[in-house]
C-alpha cells in the first residue's frame, strides 16, 4: 500500500491511501459483475418471454404470487446487458457507449414510471402490452413496483457515476449501488419472512427482487479498485477481514432470524423466547468472530513480522557476501600487486647481484644493510663483513667527513649522480671511483636510506676505450638514435638516423627534430618531451616520422632523459626503430581478417547451402540410385525410361545446384595454376614435421601418379593444415596422422550422385587421424561458421568452414566419416584437369563383370540403405544374399545358413568386422572376407584392422566395382576351396 500526502490544514497533513488489490481478485471481481449482468438479463427475458407467450409462471416464477411487470422487465433487462458491457477489465469505447446508453435508458423507464403515481395513469404498460392477468392480483396491474423503481433508478445512476472524473461523483454513485443493494435486500427479507410493508407499496415480484440484486452486486464488482469493492478486494489486513467477516455477517442473522421465524410460525418458540434465542446465538457467533478474527490478525502480524525478519536477514547476508566478496576482489588484486612487486623485486635482486657495479645499500645515518658480488670484488669485503658495518670503513679518512652532507641530500630526496671520489679496499688500496646516490622509499614515500652505484675508474684509459667502443655502438647501429635539447634542436644523429630519415647528420645537427614529425602527432610528442624533462623515461610507442624523400615511415620510439653532471635534464635521448616491415605485415594481416571476415559473410551461405546439400544428398543417393535401377529395367524406347533419366539427371543438376551456393559464399580473389597436388603434400609435410609434435606419428603418401589441379596452391594448402591441426588437437595423447591422395574415378550410377559431384576423374585426399572421433550431431555441425567445440579463445570456428569454402569452390567435395573413440576421416575430392594418356578413358559402355553362381553372399553392415543396395545388386547378378545388420546378427544367421563369402563394415558397434571374420574362420578356415569401409585403408592399418592380404572396397563404391571385388575374390579364393 502506498500513501501521498494531500492538503494540509495547519498542523495537520492529511494522508490519501490507495488500497493494493491483486489482480487475481480484479479478474475474479470482473468475472462476477459479467456473470451477474448476464444472470440479471437472463431473469428479465424469461420474465419478458411469460409476457409474450402468456405463461403467467413465467412472469412471477410462482403460480399464486404477483407478477414482475413487464416495464420492469424490460428495464433490468436493460440494466443486465449495461452491467454486462461495463464489467470487463477495459471496455472499449462501444462497449461503453451501449452500457451507459442502457443505464439512462432504464434510468428514463423509472422516472416515466414515477410520473406514473404522480398523474395516477399507468403509461408505459398501456404502451407496450395489455396485462391479461389484472384481475386477479390486487393491486395495480399497470405499475411497477416502487422499490423495483427505485432499483432501476439507483443502479442507472451508479453505473453513469462509476467512471465520472470527479472523487465525489464517484462517490455517489457507489452510495447509490449500496442503496439499491440495501433496497433489494429489504424486499428479499420481506419475501423471506412474509412481511407486506418490506415489500413496499404494490409489493416486488420474486424475478424483480433477484434481478435488482444481481443487478446491484453485478454493478458494485464491475469497478473493484473503486469503494465497498476495493475495501472488500484489497490485499491488506482490512480486505482479508471483511472477505471472511462479510458471509458471517450476512448469512448468521439470516439464518438465525430464519429459524425464529420458522419456530414462531410453528409454535416451536414463543416471540419472547425466539428473540431471546437468537439474541444469544448472535452474540456468540460475533464473539467467536472476534475471536477468530483477531486470531487471523495476529497470525498475518506474526508472518509479516516473520517475512520482514527474514527479509532483513536476508539482506545482511546479501549485505555480508558483498562484503566479502569486496574483501576477496581487494585482497586478490592486492595479492596480484604484490606478486606484481615480488616479481620486480626479484629481478631487480637478479640485476643487483649480476651487476658489475658495486651496489651497496644504506640507512641515512651510513649503515650498509646491502652489498652485492661486485662490491665484493671491488672493496675485497664480503656481504657478511660489511652489512652492518657504516660505510665510512671504505672510506679515505679525508672524504669521510662529506658522508653525512651527502646522505643529508638525498634524504631530502636528492639523486647525486656520477661524482668522482675514492674508495679504499680491504688491503689497502685506494681506488677512483664514480658513484651515484639515489634515495630509498618506504611505503609511505619517505626516504628510508640510500642506494649506492659505484664504478672504478682507476684505469682511465679502459675507460675512455669503453666509451669509445659505446659510442661506435650508437653511431653504426641500425636502429636510429638521436639526441636534442629540450626545444627540439638536434645534438646527435648517428647512422642509423642517417639510414631511417635520409638526413646526414651534418644536415641534422643544429635542426629542429619537428619537420620529422607529422602535423597530426607534434602535440603528442611536445607533451611526451615534457615528460621527458621532468625526468620520466617514455618506452615503446608507436609513431609515424617524415623522410626526407617526404614519405611517411612508422617507428618505434623510446624517450629517455640526458642529464648534466649536476642530474639536470638538459636533453632528450631518442630511440628509434624501423617497423615499417612490421607495420606492413600487420596491415595485412588486417587486410587478411577483413577478408575473412567478408568470408565468414558469405560463409552464412555457405551454412545454408551445407544443410540443404547435408540433407538433400543422402536423399539424391537414394533417387540416383534407384533411378538407374529404374532404366536398367525397362526398354530406352520407353517412357518410363526416360522419365527415370530425366529424374538422374535432375539429381545430378540439384547436387550441382548445392555445390554452386558453396561457390558464391566465396569471392576472394586467388591466383589459379595448374600443379601437381603431390608437390603440395610435400610442402605440408615438411611444415607438419615441425609442428604436430614427437607424440603424433605422421605418415604423407602422395600418389604414384601425377594428380593435375586447377586451384590456388597456398588455399589447397591452408586446407591440409587447417584438417591436420584439428587432427592433433583430436589426439591429446598422441596417435597417428595420415594423409594420401590417390586419383579416383566416379561414376554417374551411384558414386558421383551420392557426393554431390558430377560423373569424372578427381584427386582424393583422405586425412585420417586416431584420436577422440567426432558425436553424430556434431559431424553435421563441422563446417558451420563460428561452430567450434573447443574452449573460449582456443578457436575460432572458422578452419573447416574455410576449407569446405575453398574446396567447393573448385568444384569438390569434403564429406566425413568418423566414430567416436575410433578416429576421423576426412575425404577431399579435387576435380583434375588433366591426366596421362595412359589413363584416358575409353569412350562406350563398359564391360559388364560374370554373374554369379548362385554363391552365398553374407552381407554385415550397420546402416541399412548400405544393406539393401549390396543386396539388390547382387541378387540381380546372381548371387545369393543374407542380410544382417550387426555382428551377432551375423553369426546367428551362418548358424542356420551356408556362406560362401563374407562382405562386412569393418568399424561396427557391438562387433566389428575383423573379430566377426575371424569368428567365422574358426569354422570355416577358408571362408572368403571383403570388407567395406568410409575410412581410408592407412587409418584402418595404423589401428591394426587391415593386413596385407585383407581385401578392401572403399565406400562409396559403385555396382560394378562392388561385382568386381566379389568375383575376383570368388575367382581366386572361392575356387580352391572343396
Amino acid at each position: 500500500m502506498s500513501a501521498r500526502s494531500g492538503a494540509a490544514a495547519g498542523p495537520a497533513v492529511a494522508l490519501h491511501v490507495e488500497l493494493v488489490v491483486p489482480e487475481a481478485h480484479v479478474a475474479r471481481s470482473h468475472a462476477v459483475a459479467r456473470i451477474a449482468g448476464v444472470a440479471a438479463t437472463a431473469i428479465s427475458g424469461v420474465v419478458i418471454c411469460g409476457w409474450l407467450l402468456d405463461v403467467r409462471w413465467l412472469a412471477a416464477f410462482s403460480r399464486t404470487a404477483g407478477t414482475t411487470k413487464f416495464n420492469t422487465a424490460v428495464g433490468y433487462a436493460a440494466l443486465g446487458l449495461a452491467v454486462t458491457m461495463l464489467g470487463g477489465p477495459s471496455p472499449g469505447r462501444r462497449a461503453r457507449r451501449w452500457g451507459y446508453g442502457l443505464a439512462a435508458g432504464a434510468i428514463a423507464v423509472a422516472a416515466i414510471t414515477a410520473l406514473e403515481y404522480l398523474s395516477g395513469r399507468a403509461y408505459i404498460a398501456e404502451i407496450l402490452i395489455e396485462d391479461r392477468w389484472a384481475a386477479t392480483e390486487v393491486f395495480d396491474p399497470g405499475r411497477m413496483s416502487v422499490m423495483a423503481m427505485a432499483g432501476l433508478w439507483l443502479i442507472g445512476s451508479g453505473l453513469l457515476l462509476h467512471d465520472a472524473r470527479r472523487p465525489a461523483l464517484r462517490g455517489l454513485g457507489q452510495a447509490c449501488l449500496l442503496a439499491s443493494a440495501a433496497v433489494g435486500l429489504l424486499a428479499a427479507v420481506g419475501h423471506l419472512y412474509a412481511v407486506p410493508l418490506l415489500t413496499g407499496l404494490y409489493a416486488i415480484a420474486y424475478p424483480t427482487v433477484w434481478a435488482l440484486l444481481l443487478a446491484a452486486l453485478g454493478a458494485l464488482a464491475a469497478r473493484p479498485r473503486q469503494g465497498l469493492m476495493a475495501v472488500i478486494l484489497s490485499e491488506h489486513a482490512g480486505g482479508v477481514a471483511a472477505r471472511r467477516l462479510l458471509p458471517i455477517a450476512v448469512g448468521v442473522p439470516l439464518t438465525l432470524g430464519w429459524l425464529q421465524h420458522l419456530g414462531e410460525r410453528y409454535g416451536l418458540v414463543e416471540a419472547q423466547l425466539g428473540t431471546a434465542v437468537v439474541l444469544v446465538l448472535i452474540v456468540g457467533c460475533l464473539v467467536a468472530v472476534v475471536v477468530w478474527l483477531a486470531a487471523e490478525l495476529n497470525r498475518a502480524d506474526a508472518r509479516a513480522r516473520l517475512a520482514a525478519q527474514l527479509r532483513q536477514e536476508v539482506e545482511s547476508r546479501a549485505a555480508a557476501q558483498a562484503a566479502v566478496a569486496a574483501a576477496n576482489e581487494e585482497l586478490d588484486r592486492r595479492n596480484q600487486a604484490l606478486d606484481r612487486a615480488n616479481a620486480d623485486l626479484r629481478g631487480l635482486a637478479a640485476i643487483v647481484r649480476s651487476s658489475y657495479d658495486a651496489i651497496i645499500s644504506v640507512t641515512l645515518d651510513g649503515t650498509i644493510t646491502a652489498w652485492n658480488a661486485a662490491a665484493e670484488l671491488l672493496y675485497g669485503y664480503s656481504a657478511q663483513e660489511a652489512i652492518g658495518r657504516n660505510t665510512t670503513m671504505i672510506m679515505p679518512p679525508d672524504h669521510a667527513a662529506d658522508l653525512p652532507a651527502l646522505l643529508t641530500r638525498v634524504g631530502h630526496g636528492e639523486h647525486i649522480e656520477h661524482f668522482e671520489t675514492r674508495r679504499v679496499c680491504k688491503d689497502g688500496r685506494v681506488l677512483d671511483v664514480s658513484v651515484s646516490i639515489a634515495p630509498v622509499f618506504d611505503e609511505t614515500g619517505s626516504v628510508a636510506g640510500a642506494a649506492t652505484i659505484a664504478r672504478d675508474i682507476t684505469a682511465g684509459k679502459v675507460a675512455q676505450a669503453e666509451a669509445r667502443r659505446l659510442a661506435a655502438i650508437v653511431q653504426f647501429s641500425d636502429d636510429a638514435i638521436i639526441a636534442f635539447e629540450l626545444d627540439g634542436r638536434v645534438t646527435a644523429w648517428n647512422a642509423g638516423a642517417e639510414l631511417l630519415y635520409g638526413y646526414s647528420a651534418q644536415e641534422a645537427i643544429g635542426r629542429s627534430v619537428y619537420p620529422l614529425i607529422p602535423a597530426g602527432q607534434e602535440s603528442m610528442m611536445r607533451e611526451r618531451i615534457s615528460r621527458v624533462g621532468r625526468g620520466e623515461h617514455v618506452d615503446r610507442f608507436d609513431g609515424q616520422r617524415i623522410r626526407k624523400d617526404g614519405t611517411v615511415v612508422d617507428v618505434s620510439i623510446s624517450l629517455a632523459p640526458l642529464l648534466d653532471e649536476a642530474g639536470a635534464v638538459t636533453g632528450v635521448s631518442v630511440l628509434a626503430h624501423d617497423i615499417t616491415a612490421r607495420k606492413a605485415a600487420e596491415a595485412q594481416e588486417q587486410m587478411l581478417r577483413d577478408r575473412s571476415q567478408a568470408a565468414e559473410r558469405l560463409e552464412s551461405l555457405g551454412k545454408l547451402a551445407g544443410g540443404v546439400a547435408h540433407d538433400f544428398n543422402n536423399m539424391l543417393a537414394i533417387i540416383g540410385n534407384y533411378a538407374t535401377f529404374i532404366t536398367e529395367q525397362t526398354p530406352p524406347d520407353s517412357t518410363i525410361h526416360a522419365d527415370a533419366t530425366q529424374i538422374t539427371t535432375s539429381a545430378q543438376r540439384a547436387a550441382a545446384l548445392a555445390d554452386q551456393l558453396m561457390i558464391f559464399a566465396r569471392t576472394e580473389p586467388a591466383t589459379i595454376e595448374v600443379f601437381d597436388l603431390n608437390t603440395t603434400l610435400a610442402d605440408v609435410r615438411r611444415l607438419l614435421q615441425r609442428t604436430l609434435g614427437e607424440d603424433i606419428h605422421l605418415a604423407v603418401t602422395p600418389s604414384d601418379v601425377e594428380l593435375p589441379i586447377r586451384a590456388d596452391p597456398a588455399r589447397i594448402q591452408q586446407v591440409l593444415l587447417n584438417m591436420a591441426f584439428n587432427a592433433r588437437d583430436a589426439m591429446p595423447a598422441g596417435g597417428t596422422l595420415i594423409i594420401e591422395a590417390t586419383p579416383i574415378d566416379l561414376d554417374p550410377q551411384s558414386t558421383s550422385p551420392s557426393l554431390g559431384l558430377d560423373p569424372g576423374r578427381y584427386a582424393r585426399l583422405l586425412v585420417s587421424d586416431t584420436g577422440t572421433g567426432i558425436p553424430p550431431e556434431v559431424v553435421e555441425r563441422v563446417f558451420e561458421p563460428f561452430f567450434t567445440t573447443k574452449p573460449k579463445g582456443q578457436g575460432t570456428g572458422l578452419g573447416l568452414a574455410t576449407a569446405y569454402g575453398t574446396v567447393t569452390q573448385l568444384g569438390g567435395q569434403i564429406k566425413i566419416y568418423s566414430e567416436v573413440d575410433v578416429g576421423t576421416t576426412m575425404r577431399v575430392y579435387l576435380p583434375l584437369v588433366a591426366r596421362p594418356a595412359a589413363e584416358q578413358v575409353v569412350t562406350g559402355p563398359a564391360a559388364k563383370p560374370p554373374r554369379g553362381q548362385g554363391q552365398v553372399v553374407l552381407a554385415v553392415d550397420d546402416e541399412a540403405a548400405i544393406r539393401h543396395l549390396v543386396a539388390r545388386i547382387l541378387n540381380r547378378n546372381g548371387y545369393a544374399t543374407l542380410i544382417a545388420e550387426s555382428g551377432p546378427h551375423a553369426l546367428s544367421l551362418v548358424e542356420q545358413e551356408h556362406v560362401d563369402l563374407l562382405l562386412t563394415d569393418i568399424i561396427m558397434p557391438e562387433m566389428n568386422g575383423r573379430d566377426l571374420a575371424d569368428a567365422l574362420r574358426r569354422n570355416d578356415p577358408g571362408l572368403p572376407v571383403i570388407y567395406m569401409s568410409g575410412y581410408s585403408d592407412g587409418l584402418l592399418s595404423a589401428q591394426h584392422l587391415l593386413t596385407e592380404t585383407t581385401r578392401l572396397i572403399q565406400k562409396p563404391f559403385t555396382a560394378g566395382e562392388l561385382l568386381d571385388t566379389v568375383h575376383t575374390l570368388f575367382t581366386t579364393a572361392c575356387a580352391t576351396r572343396p
